[in-house]
């Protein structure tokens, strides 16, 4: 430290002649103006011994700079410092740096960035950084700038880097700092404001896969319960899991399953086990801590000729199989035993658990919703799903509040509590904003959002606002990527949003309104 300089050792004091040596100053000349101009004149005074002595504000924190701990506790943005020499009776003044007036400019800047171009058309990722839709070249300082707003516009300023901000007057006082960290936390654990009706605040982040794009269609994007994990799977049999971030998303193992397209996978368990399934007549478990995949050799007493389609309880523990001729058959998902087979009228096209997995909604080509009671395996209630022809896939939200019901026509149909007693019920809400088949619908965790897609159209995805009952009408826009959206999944805290296309790719999406991950 350029301030240590102070100290007998470093000025070149003789204890042979009691004095200094000033061929040594001479040659330091360079570093005391420097440091005089950083710090100001630092008053040395002479103790009984006539050994150089310093401020105690001062020399306690130069001499025991390698102790972490004093660092820590030194005041950084005060020194005490002499206006102009003086004798040691002289009183010191305090300077308040953080209240002086400092313009800073870069430590270093290269010339040549204003000489490069960067073409921005090129690059569909770069596209976003344009003004006007003609402009295409950017010079490299330019570039730089367009990149560090693109930044703080989806992440946001961040206050540690924030050098000219102002310390309160309470920044001193413990008890200050305590409140603040204890209201920071708060406003971490808080329940966010209400979901803005007009607005979705939405970020592309990096793909899910852009470690590996596939060079076939996604067939299933799904986040893990509780880890920052999302699996992919896809029609050249292969499931992959990545690590989320949102900036690199690193792959962490694939899987590739010999002639066994897949149609269809989940986690189950809590996320130790992944099923899959295809137009098979067995599928596969692969157990997540022990790496082991097992083949499953389809269900015992049923000869079912496709598996393909199924879905998981909400604990984890039943699967829902799809049968032919209105068959659901239920299989324990520890076992691979199976337990009882529901049948309804028609077609079977789609089932899903209630948030507390004691019931099963199935629905399919007579458009009619079958309730199911999953301990006496009967038949509870089932009602019409209004102007349906068929029904195509369906979804309960996570507080069992509500049931949407999408049908071929491309209409989705949004029902309370009442059609769990009516025949007839009618809906709360008919999304009529897509034209084709409904593929998927899927409410988020806090049941603010209700997102709709369709497989038959290019950009078919529409997202809901719950309680105003209205589509957003912000996103996605003409220029979002999304391609024919073969499936989605919100993260456990709908801090993401991952949609997985017919081009290979699942793209992520950053829900600024939610937190991350917890």
């Amino acid at each position: 430290m350029a301030a240590s300089s102070i100290f007998k050792e470093d000025v070149g004091f003789d204890e042979d002649n009691n004095e200094y040596d000033n061929n040594y100053i001479d040659e330091d000349k360079n570093e005391q103006e420097l440091e005089t101009f950083l710090f100001g004149t630092i008053t040395p005074t002479l103790d009984k011994e006539n050994k150089i002595q310093t401020d105690n504000s001062i020399g306690k924190s130069l001499k025991n700079n390698d102790k972490e701990d004093d660092v820590d506790n030194a005041d950084l943005l005060s020194f005490c410092i002499s206006t102009k020499p003086t004798d040691a009776s002289e009183q010191l003044v305090r300077m308040d740096l953080s209240k002086t007036t400092r313009i800073r400019k870069a430590v270093w800047a290269d010339a040549d960035d204003s000489e490069i171009n960067v073409n921005i058309q090129e690059f569909p990722r770069l596209r976003k950084l344009r003004k006007t839709d003609g402009e295409n070249n950017l010079p490299g300082n330019k570039f730089q700038e367009r990149l560090q707003a693109q930044f703080e516009n989806v992440v946001g300023s961040a206050a540690w880097a924030d050098l000219d901000g102002k310390v309160s007057a309470s920044s001193g006082d413990e008890s200050g700092d305590e409140s603040k960290m204890i209201h920071s936390s708060r406003n971490l654990l808080a329940k966010s404001e209400t979901l803005n009706k007009t607005f979705l605040n939405i970020a592309r982040a990096k793909d899910l896969n852009t470690a590996e794009h596939q060079n076939a269609s996604i067939t299933c994007t799904e986040f893990h319960p509780s880890e920052k994990i999302a699996l992919t799977a896809s029609m050249n049999k292969k499931i992959d899991l990545f690590q989320v971030d949102g900036q690199e998303n690193k792959k962490i193992q694939g899987i590739f399953v010999h002639n066994f397209p897949i149609y269809t996978a989940h986690f189950s368990l809590g996320g130790e086990k992944v099923i899959l399934s295809s137009r098979r007549k067995h599928y596969f478990s692969y157990d997540m801590i022990s790496g082991k995949v097992t083949k499953i050799p389809g269900i015992r007493g049923h000869d079912e000729k496709s598996l393909e389609e199924f879905t998981l309880s909400g604990n984890g523990e039943l699967i829902a199989f799809q049968g032919s001729s209105g068959y659901v058959h239920l299989v324990s998902a520890r076992s691979y035993q199976w337990i009882a087979s529901l049948k309804m009228n028609g077609t079977l096209v789609a089932s899903t658990f209630s948030a507390d997995s004691s019931k099963l909604f199935t629905t399919g080509s007579d458009g009619e919703v079958y309730v199911w009671d999953v301990k006496s395996r009967k038949c509870l209630h089932r009602f019409l799903d209004e102007g349906s022809i068929k029904s195509t896939c369906i979804s309960i939200s996570n507080d069992d509040q509500y049931v949407s019901v999408g049908s071929s026509c491309g209409i989705v149909n949004i029902y309370d509590q009442s059609c769990l007693s009516k025949k007839q019920p009618t809906p709360l809400k008919t999304v009529k904003n897509l034209s084709t088949y409904i593929r998927n619908v899927k409410f988020n965790s806090t049941n603010e959002i209700l997102a709709i897609s369709s497989r038959a159209s290019k950009d078919a995805f529409r997202l809901l606002h719950m309680e105003s009952q209205t589509v957003f009408g912000n996103w996605p826009t003409s220029r979002s990527p999304l391609g024919h959206v073969q499936c989605f999944d919100f993260s456990p805290t709908s801090g993401h949003l991952a949609i997985g296309n017919n081009k290979g790719k699942v793209l992520l999406y950053r829900l600024s309104h939610y937190q991350d991950y917890r």
